[in-house]
């Protein structure tokens, strides 16, 4: 698994993440800011790759990372079939909350909120998974052989931050803690997570591209 080189893509903001929106495995076009999220990191991809023949795609069947998929394909001059669709690569599935907003979510599971927050591992949301099942897919997709020496993967927040844990060998609480900017993308390699992010986001007061490096673990 570590000798994988796979960088990890989320997919750029939506209408829904915008407006406070579940969507779990539900869908919501992308924000023009979504689409320059998405921009900004397939060139940076590019730059980063300029041997696109040993590059893969693989990316969640959901349409906001498709689109975010194929946004990055273009840029990097990519083959139609150096893009794959994997259903384990999809959010996490949040059942009869998909489509509402925390508020709505309260009046109509009274308490659930509150429980859930009591222990986000294992609550099960009605209709839905909850992380340990995500962790169940994560791990199958990282069993998998890869389709190139290079594999960008593009997905979703959740996902992201299940797949990492388990790469860096995290405990479900440190898990939990992770977070995945639509702005920044993570390079997983040799055991070893590296954070990029574009302009597009601001660090530390700076807006140039920059990278961190964390044997293990990213700082987030």
């Amino acid at each position: 698994m570590h000798s994988d080189i796979i960088y990890l893509v989320r997919h750029g903001e939506t209408q829904w993440n915008r407006d406070g929106i579940l969507q779990g495995q539900l869908d919501s076009p992308l924000t023009e800011k979504g689409q320059q999220q998405i921009y900004g990191i397939g060139e940076y991809l590019a730059r980063l790759l300029p041997n696109k023949a040993l590059v893969h795609i693989d990316c969640s069947h959901l349409g906001r990372a498709v689109t975010s998929a194929e946004i990055i394909r273009d840029i990097m001059n990519l083959d139609k079939q150096q893009l794959s669709l994997s259903e384990d690569l999809a959010e996490i599935h949040l059942g009869e909350w998909q489509g509402f907003n925390k508020t709505q979510i309260e009046a109509g599971w009274p308490g659930q909120l509150r429980e859930r927050a009591q222990d986000r591992w294992h609550f099960h949301v009605p209709g839905g998974e909850n992380y340990a099942h995500l962790t169940q897919r994560a791990r199958r997709w990282l069993a998998q052989p890869r389709k190139a020496l290079v594999t960008i993967v593009v997905s979703h927040q959740q996902f992201s931050n299940v797949l990492r844990g388990l790469y860096a060998g995290l405990s479900p609480s440190e898990i939990l803690r992770l977070q995945h900017e639509q702005t920044c993308f993570f390079h997983l390699y040799h055991g070893n997570i590296t954070r990029y992010c574009t302009g597009a986001n601001t660090v530390s007061g700076e807006n140039d591209d920059y990278q961190q490096h964390i044997p293990g673990l990213e700082i987030i």
